[in-house]
C-alpha cells in the first residue's frame, strides 16, 4: 500500500512500498537463494531477490526506499511493482519450493491504499492493519475494530420522501405495532372534511338563532295584543 514518510508528499507515498518477512522458527533463517514472485494474471513479471538472515522469531523488511524505517534489503525499482487491484504473491526458497504463497487475483483481502492501512497476516486469516503505515518490523496490530449489528428489538418502518410529507405522522419513530395502535385511537381526518364540518355547525347555530330570535318576537307581539284586548 505504499507507507507515509516524514517530508514526502502524500501522492508519492506510493513510491516506499514494502513487504516484511517473520521467522516463526527458533532458529535463524538463511535467505540467501529465496525470491518473492509477483505475478500478473498466472504470469511471473516481477522476482525480488533476497539475501541476509532473519533472527529467531524476528522480521525481515523489503522495502522500495531506505527512507523507510529499519528496512533490510532496498530495492528502489520496487515502488509500483504491487498492484493496487491484487495480485498473486509467491514466497520460495533455494529450491524453487513455494514456503508460501497469497492468491489476491481477485483482489487484495485486506489493506486500504487511500488511507495507507496495510495488509496484515494472522492465525486467522488477513487483514486490515488498525493504522496507517502498518506495523514494520513488529508484532501485527489487532486489525480495524469490526463492527457488530445489533438487530433492534422493533422493527422500525421506512417511507418515503414523498409519503412522509402526505402523512407526517409517519415521520415518527413508532415501530409498526406501535403506529397501528396509535392510528386506531387516534383516526385520521381529512382537513377539508373537517373544515366542513365546522361549516356546517356554524350554519346551523346561526339558524337556530334566526329561529329563536323570530319566536321570541311571536310571542312578544301576542303579548302586546292580549293586553291590548284586556
Amino acid at each position: 500500500m505504499g507507507t507515509p514518510i516524514q517530508g514526502v508528499e502524500e501522492k508519492q507515498w506510493w513510491r516506499y512500498e514494502w513487504l516484511e518477512l517473520y521467522n516463526n522458527a527458533d532458529t535463524a533463517g538463511m535467505l540467501d537463494g529465496w525470491n518473492v514472485e509477483l505475478y500478473r494474471g498466472n504470469e511471473l513479471y516481477f522476482t525480488i531477490p533476497l539475501v541476509g538472515t532473519v533472527l529467531p522469531m524476528g522480521y525481515f523488511l523489503v522495502g522500495a526506499s531506505d527512507k523507510i524505517l529499519g528496512v533490510d534489503v532496498n530495492y528502489s525499482n520496487l515502488g509500483g511493482k504491487f498492484l493496487n487491484t491484487g495480485q498473486k504473491v509467491v514466497l520460495s526458497n533455494a529450491t524453487d519450493a513455494v514456503v508460501d504463497e497469497v492468491d489476491a487475483t481477485a483482489g487484495w483481502p485486506g489493506g486500504d491504499n487511500k488511507t495507507k492501512q496495510t495488509m496484515e497476516k494472522t492465525s486467522q486469516g488477513w487483514q486490515t492493519s488498525k493504522d496507517s503505515g502498518g506495523t514494520p518490523k513488529v508484532p501485527n496490530s489487532e486489525g480495524v475494530p469490526k463492527l457488530s449489528l445489533v438487530k433492534d428489538s422493533l422493527t422500525k418502518l421506512s417511507f418515503t420522501q414523498e409519503e412522509t410529507e402526505k402523512d407526517p405522522i409517519r415521520s415518527s419513530s413508532l415501530s409498526s405495532p406501535q403506529l397501528q395502535q396509535f392510528e386506531s385511537r387516534v383516526p385520521i381526518v381529512n382537513p377539508i372534511t373537517l373544515l366542513a364540518g365546522f361549516l356546517a355547525l356554524g350554519f346551523s347555530g346561526v339558524l337556530l338563532l334566526v329561529r329563536r330570535s323570530f319566536a321570541s318576537r311571536q310571542a312578544r307581539l301576542r303579548s302586546r295584543q292580549e293586553r291590548r284586548q284586556s
